[in-house]
């Protein structure tokens, strides 16, 4: 089933690194094959929570991961699927969970029950004795990337005619929030810019160098963003909104994202920011 998951995750996951990640929680407990149980196991294990034959049955029998945690005795328990494309035998497999307030787990090469990477409070590190060929951090910042992915620039809005009235309101608020001169009620070139036959046009009515709106999903709840880029001199700025709502939930200034208010979290906003380089 992994097998599967892992090899469809090419066209589908974020790319950081030259590593894939795949959707969280691909399968159920009950799904689980002997050899993804056997390797739960050696990661509660080595994390010093053991269960009993028949808890772990009962663990396996839950509905979703969530009642699996509860059985199981951690805060909360995930599975996250990682494909190294650097090397041959790059398919991971990243299992996390809570104990107390502190990020636990462990990565595994597919089909091997032994863990090659400890985390422990946050950290992860490779086991000594481990035989892996991928580099940490590509795995580990795979996984920080999160599972966002970013469509192509302006290809759902191909001209600025065809913007929807959201999407209107939208550039006109992060415009406001953004470029020190724009002011909707004084700049009549606005109206003139949306029936620009490209965003590069539109970005000489608004003044801007460039213009690009960029669709995101972040792929763990299919939540749909928006992505506003433009540059000011040698900056990038811009602002990212849910696409149905006019209230930014984050920021950039030189590139630099930042969280606007409380809609998302900051792991969800870094998720978008790592998936959001131009394809």
């Amino acid at each position: 089933m992994l097998l599967l998951i892992l090899g469809s995750i090419m066209g589908a996951s974020a790319l950081f690194n030259d590593c894939l990640l795949g959707p969280k929680n691909p399968i159920l407990p009950s799904e689980a094959s002997l050899v993804l149980r056997a390797q739960i196991n050696a990661s509660l294990a080595m994390h010093n929570i053991p269960i009993k034959l028949a808890n772990m049955e009962k663990a396996f029998a839950a509905s979703d991961w969530d009642k699996f945690a509860i059985v199981a005795g951690t805060k909360d328990f995930s599975i996250t699927t990682i494909l190294d494309t650097n090397v041959e035998d790059g398919s991971y497999i990243h299992f996390s969970y809570a104990l107390g307030g502190n990020n636990f787990g462990s990565v595994h090469l597919e089909g091997h029950v032994q863990p090659v990477i400890t985390v422990w409070d946050g950290n992860w590190a490779i086991l000594r004795g481990a035989k892996i060929q991928s580099e940490l951090i590509c795995l580990q910042d795979a996984e920080f990337a999160g599972n966002c992915v970013s469509e192509e620039r302006n290809k759902a809005t191909p001209i600025p005619s065809d913007a929807s009235s959201m999407l209107k309101a939208q550039i006109n608020e992060s415009l406001v929030k953004n470029v020190f001169w724009y002011d909707p009620e004084v700049t009549k070139d606005i109206t003139k810019a949306f029936t620009a036959t490209s965003w590069e046009s539109f970005a000489q009515f608004v003044g801007t160098q460039d213009f690009y709106v960029i669709p995101l999903v972040d792929n763990d709840d299919k939540t749909t963003f928006v992505r506003l880029s433009y540059a000011m001199g040698d900056n990038d700025v811009g602002s990212v909104f849910l696409s149905n709502q006019v209230e930014e939930v984050a920021n950039i200034q030189d590139g630099d994202w930042s969280l606007v208010g409380s809609t998302i979290t900051e792991k969800t906003m870094n998720c978008l920011d790592s998936s959001a380089y131009f394809n």
